[in-house]
């Protein structure tokens, strides 16, 4: 129940948050982030990157589809 709770309160902060970009959007053009978005940006980015980096993909085989209608083959 306490994660069904917490998925509603972030979907509503979430919902306010279209609306107040949305609004802004058509009173002014655009939507203006604060001077502190690009930093906070590029730290996420940098945690998803240094997490992304401790994953072993070295069991995946990635292939491709052989587009000459046997959709059954990877090559």
């Amino acid at each position: 129940m306490e994660c069904l709770a917490h998925r509603n309160k972030v979907w509503d902060d979430f919902e306010r948050f279209q609306d107040e970009v949305r609004d802004s959007i058509l009173k002014n053009g655009c939507y203006m982030v604060d001077e502190g978005y690009y930093a906070r940006s590029e730290a996420l980015q940098a945690i998803v990157k240094e997490e992304y980096a401790k994953i072993d993909l070295s069991r995946i085989e990635f292939g491709e589809w052989d587009y000459d209608g046997d959709l059954e083959s990877v090559q």
